[in-house]
């Protein structure tokens, strides 16, 4: 202000210097705020600023001013100080009383410390929760009562006054008030916590406890388990007072129990004889005086004493026993109750000598005394002779097989006798291995000499036989089978040994009946070739000397000559019999096997002049007797079988080309007597599918040359990597029954008789089958395999509910690698079905497509001859080439619906029946429809797939339907198709499904 004055007196003297606006006019408002300087605007050069602003110091910085130190200052903004700092009044809420320490102000707590802590001129006048709380001290302990010490949520009246108990809030401790508020007993004074515990049945340590262990004055209370009394003395606790009726305190005598678990036994006891320390002297039994028992010697261990020999004892030692029941202790096995033998002992003494001996003796009587018994027999124990032996009942024997007890001459010891009247040793024949007979040599020829080396003892000459009286002297046949070959016979120019006297052991001819020297002439005379029976001459040799009829072999037959042609009548016509008169017949009209039949074809039975055992020709194996023509029923026809285990099914198939093959025996399986046969259908890379039109005519591109072709028909190369074994014909109902009984009629059969069933026998295909049903029949064939084999095929298919009707089946794993039997896939199954056909059919000429017939429309494909009623139709080359036809029609290789009607209702027909194709398989098509393994819901093979290596079918699908293939005895012809599809649910039971089994070749098992 003084400054300002002096500013004042140096202004230039103006002329009414009130009024001129400058800002420095004391008297002018220059801001415009209605304050001039000298009305004490202290900033006229702002308006918003008229009088100076009070700011106080806040020197502890906790927010309240000291109410004595501040300045005034012209500013918005405070002094800024180094220390502290300053608040405008206006901020202010309230003054501090102690500017140096910021934990004193007006909002500040009170608290107990003698200072006036929120600057109300008061000291420690406030009670807050940090004030002290005191308690009650009753006793003078210095450990206050708590107010609600039983803990009923009531404030005690502890002395009782009729007051409760209160505590009390503040600075300081009011007299006979504590801060400690944990007495147990604030009537006593010498019950509060830390307070030593002692023996006295009080809670002198306020831990809620009496008397607790390590308690001033307790004792050791000992364990008396058995409260006999008597501590073990080692088991002990300290306590005031004992913890039960189990523990006492040491006894004045010191004695202590040595078992604390049982009261008899203590120091005080009386022993007794129990392997017990009764009196706890450390002895067990001594001097017992309870308990003792008599013990007898058992000399002989069999349980049984002597009671001659007993001693008083707590318990038998070994080698005695408690009983004196034995009758005789030297022998183990006689005791009471013992088993009894024959034997003279008592063995269970009972004073009887062998009475009801378990092993007693079957005697015989024996009337005639030859030492063997009839049929009177005796059950008994032997009977002893008095010098150590025994011997049977007096009149009896022991062996038995005497046929005439009351003919000593007569008993089983003796030999036959050629007595045809008696039977001397009772065999039941009067001669049969008698020792006495006569000896006799077979004479086959009848010329009164016989044969030593088919000599027979007999005591009845047998017819063919002469008798020998000296065997040393007998003359000898040489050839029993020739009546005129005998010792002494005539010799005669025939070419072989008459006189068997001059035989060298070889029945040689004489020597002026062989031609030595090679020239074509015998030294002998009356050569007569039709009885000549030496080496056969040189044709040449007899036709140049004209013997016989200018070398006619036979000049009373015309049909018989040199080099005739040889027809199948059982005799030679070209006379080339090189063992000419040994050798009826040419090999081929010899029936070697002697099954009945010859080799030779053209057999007429009216020309036949052979053997009369030979009943026809074309026997294909003329070594083995099973196997001829018509030798099998199944299939059946006159064709060459064998059937080696001859249960009328043939052990192999046709070739393909109508002859019998031999086929390896890993081909065939017998199936509880029905013969499943498997041709080998080698693997290969082949076309599936039909082929589509090339646009010839002009015509609907997707149609092919098959009638019938669909147009999903697609044909993809596919490779089979594997051989395979096809069943050669159907799964038929002797088969499938043969494992799995009648299943398959079980749904169909209630209230249907069996004859308007489609088609009912053992060889019959089967059918109503689910493919279920089939996969679980082509499990249990696996199964039979395995045990006629021993092999461990797989199981190709997981079936649950197997062996029922409600069969349930999946693939167990891929077809392609599974070993087992299952069903074909699609491409297997069009594989082996066409064995090579490139045609809609297999036939044994190639040509096997339906014909066109009339119909004019090239996209109608139900040509008039699909029809089920025409029978006379060829199969042709297809529609682009008619006029190349084949022999066969439908009905030479498959029932269908143009010939399986029987009285007009269509039927299934045995198996085997209709010409096989090329791989030797029957029906492939109809007769049944063939379930095969691929899933089917859609049609999976496309127009544009790549070739494929074993290929499968769809996996997975919605709808559960399977395909179906060759078509049925229902079918149409052109539902027969190798490439046509058919599918079926798999759960269903059709009236026409079927199955045929395969499995991989290799490596075979």
């Amino acid at each position: 202000m003084i400054i300002w004055l002096i500013s004042i007196g140096c202004l230039p003297q103006l002329e009414d210097e009130r009024f001129v606006e400058i800002p420095n006019n004391p008297y002018h408002d220059y801001d415009g705020d209605g304050w001039s300087e000298n009305d004490g605007d202290c900033d006229d050069t702002n308006d918003k600023l008229k009088i100076p602003f009070r700011y106080y110091m806040d020197a502890d910085l906790d927010g309240f001013p000291s109410r004595t130190q501040f300045v005034d200052v012209c500013s918005w903004s405070p002094p800024i100080v180094r220390r502290g700092q300053y608040i405008w009044e206006v901020d202010v809420e309230g003054f501090d009383c102690a500017d140096d320490d910021p934990d004193i102000h007006p909002e500040a707590v009170e608290v107990c410390d003698g200072i006036d802590n929120d600057c109300n001129r008061e000291i420690d006048e406030r009670i807050t929760d940090l004030t002290p709380r005191f308690y009650f001290d009753g006793d003078g302990d210095g450990y206050g009562r708590p107010m609600d010490a039983d803990g009923d949520g009531v404030i005690d009246d502890v002395d009782g006054d009729g007051y409760p108990d209160a505590s009390i809030q503040a600075c300081y401790a009011p007299t006979g008030y504590v801060l400690d508020n944990t007495d147990c007993d604030d009537e006593d004074p010498l019950n509060f916590p830390t307070n030593p515990e002692i023996c006295d049945g009080q809670d002198n340590n306020c831990n809620n406890a009496v008397d607790e262990v390590g308690a001033l004055g307790e004792s050791d209370w000992f364990l008396d388990g058995d409260q006999d009394t008597y501590p073990d003395g080692s088991t002990f606790i300290r306590a005031c007072e004992s913890p039960s009726e189990f523990y006492i305190q040491q006894r004045s005598d010191g004695a202590v129990d040595c078992d604390d678990t049982n009261g008899d036994i203590h120091p005080d006891t009386v022993e007794e004889c129990n392997q017990k320390d009764d009196d706890c002297n450390g002895l067990i039994d001594d001097s017992p005086h309870i308990g003792l028992v008599e013990c007898y010697l058992d000399l002989d261990g069999d349980g049984f004493g002597d009671e001659s020999n007993a001693e008083e004892v707590c318990g038998c030692s070994i080698g005695y026993v408690a009983n004196m029941d034995d009758c005789d202790d030297s022998k183990a096995s006689v005791y009471p109750n013992a088993v009894e033998f024959c034997n003279g002992l008592d063995d269970d003494c009972n004073a009887v000598v062998d009475d009801q001996a378990v092993n007693p003796t079957v005697y015989y009587y024996d009337g005639d005394g030859d030492t063997v018994g009839g049929s009177t027999t005796l059950i008994s124990c032997p009977v002893s002779d008095g010098q150590g032996d025994w011997m049977p009942p007096i009149g009896y024997v022991e062996s038995t097989g005497d046929c005439d007890d009351n003919n000593a001459s007569v008993s089983p010891l003796l030999a036959e006798l050629c007595s045809i009247n008696v039977d001397e040793n009772c065999d039941g024949n009067t001669t049969l291995g008698a020792a006495d007979p006569y000896m006799y040599w077979v004479d086959t020829d009848g010329d009164s000499v016989g044969d030593p080396n088919y000599a027979l003892p007999s005591c009845i000459q047998p017819i063919g036989y002469v008798l020998v009286s000296d065997e040393s002297t007998a003359p000898v046949d040489c050839n029993d089978s020739d009546p005129t070959t005998f010792p002494g016979a005539p010799e005669e120019c025939n070419g072989k040994l008459d006189d068997c006297d001059f035989d060298d052991g070889n029945l040689s001819p004489p020597l002026d009946e062989v031609d030595v020297d090679g020239d074509n002439y015998v030294a002998c005379s009356g050569f007569d070739i039709n009885t000549w029976q030496g080496t056969t001459l040189d044709l040449n040799w007899i036709v140049n000397e004209g013997v016989g009829g200018d070398g006619d072999c036979d000049p009373n037959d015309g049909t018989i000559y040199p080099h005739a042609p040889e027809v199948c009548d059982g005799v030679f016509q070209d006379c080339s019999d090189v063992d000419l008169g040994v050798e009826i017949s040419p090999e081929p009209e010899r029936d070697d096997d002697g099954d009945g039949f010859v080799d030779c074809q053209d057999y007429d039975s009216q020309l036949w002049a052979g053997s009369t055992l030979v009943v026809g020709g074309g026997d294909c194996d003329d070594s083995n007797p099973t196997t001829y023509p018509g030798a099998v029923s199944t299939p059946n026809t006159n064709e060459c079988f064998a059937d080696d285990n001859q249960d009328g099914i043939a052990d192999c198939s046709l070739d393909g080309t109508g002859t019998w093959t031999i086929c390896e025996e890993e081909d065939l399986l017998d199936f509880y007597g029905h013969q499943m046969d498997f041709a080998l259908v080698p693997s290969d890379t082949v076309i599936i599918g039909s082929p589509a039109s090339p646009n010839a005519q002009g015509t609907i591109e997707d149609y092919g040359p098959e009638w019938g072709r669909k147009t999903f028909e697609y044909q993809v190369e596919m490779t089979l990597s594997q051989d395979l074994f096809v069943q050669t014909s159907e799964v038929t109902q002797g088969m499938y029954e043969a494992i799995l009984g009648d299943l398959w009629q079980d749904n169909h059969a209630e209230g249907v008789p069996l004859e308007d069933f489609f088609g009912v026998g053992a060889d019959y295909p089967i059918y109503y089958l689910s493919w279920h049903m089939a996969a679980d029949f082509a499990n249990k064939v696996t199964e039979r395999h395995n045990a006629m084999k021993g092999t461990s095929l797989q199981y190709c298919y997981t079936c649950s509910d197997d062996g029922t009707g409600s069969v349930q089946c999946e693939q167990s794993m891929d077809p392609y690698v599974c070993d087992g039997y299952r069903l074909p896939t699609v491409v297997e199954w069009e594989h082996f079905a066409r064995a090579g056909a490139e045609h809609a059919f297999w036939t044994p000429d190639g040509i096997g497509n339906l014909p066109r017939g009339n119909n004019s429309s090239f996209a109608n494909q139900l040509d008039a001859r699909d029809e089920c009623a025409d029978l006379g139709w060829v199969f042709d080359a297809g529609i682009f080439d008619q006029d190349t036809v084949s022999q066969y029609t439908l009905s030479d290789i498959a029932w269908y619906c143009g010939n399986s009607d029987v009285g007009g209702i269509g039927s299934t027909h045995p198996v085997r029946q209709k010409l096989p194709n090329g791989y030797g398989l029957y029906d492939v098509h109809g007769n049944v429809g063939e379930w095969t393994h691929d899933l089917m819901e859609n049609y999976s093979i496309t127009s544009t797939m790549t070739p494929q290596t074993d290929y499968l079918g769809d996996i997975s699908t919605t709808t559960p339907t399977r395909s179906l293939k060759g078509g049925s005895y229902t079918d149409l012809p052109r539902v027969m198709r190798i490439a046509a599809y058919g599918q079926r649910t798999s759960s269903y039971q059709y009236q026409a499904s079927g199955m045929r089994l395969v499995r991989l070749a290799y490596p075979v098992q």
